[in-house]
């Protein structure tokens, strides 16, 4: 199912997309590829994206490795509880 398409506030010429994300208009070579997108390109432009993943990996960087490592397992352990509960109610 394709991604639906939003209608940028300003209107922007040919080879150029709006980042929704700085509010600019940008050449198509500042956006990475996304086949799903209606237009092939991510909503966001590169420079956005990597300030976004870079503040997603300071934050997983500030929780300690012992701690994801228990939620994990944790999480696991609920989903093989539920698996079971299936299985045994059928």
């Amino acid at each position: 199912m394709p991604r639906t398409c939003r209608i940028p506030p300003v209107r922007v010429a040919a080879g150029v997309k709006f980042c929704f994300q700085c509010s600019t208009a940008k050449p198509h070579a500042h956006f990475a590829t996304d086949r799903k997108a209606w237009d092939a390109l991510r909503p966001m432009c590169r420079c956005c994206d990597a300030s976004r993943v870079r503040a997603y990996r300071a934050k997983k960087a500030e929780t300690p490795v012992a701690d994801r490592i228990a939620q994990s397992r944790r999480h696991w352990q609920e989903i093989k509880a539920g698996v079971e509960q299936r299985l045994t109610a059928t």
